[in-house]
């Protein structure tokens, strides 16, 4: 954002946190934070039977949000879809 001009960021995160709890309020209890769930069924074993969906949706969610990024950000000199061709070798080329 240009200096000077205030950010809508904080508006797009109230409504979707609106969203969510208006749309899935009702089944989860509006539980948008995993530790709610999380934390009783590792301390006590609470909540066994949507434990699962919380584990499984933070898995689903980075792999969304990785691929979201390189859809919007593009390909950049660290892909090795990018840096083989330039001459690096597949060791230099995979950051592990």
């Amino acid at each position: 954002a240009k200096p000077g001009h205030g950010s809508h960021t904080p508006y797009v995160v109230g409504l979707a946190l609106l969203t969510c709890a208006g749309s899935g309020g009702q089944y989860t209890g509006a539980a948008l934070n995993p530790a709610r769930v999380l934390g009783p069924f590792g301390a006590f074993g609470c909540g066994k039977d949507v434990a699962w969906i919380y584990i499984v949706a933070q898995f689903t969610a980075s792999v969304l949000a990785c691929v979201v990024f390189g859809c919007v950000s593009g390909l950049g000199p660290l892909n090795p879809f990018v840096s083989m061709p330039m001459g690096l070798k597949v060791h230099e080329a995979v950051p592990f």
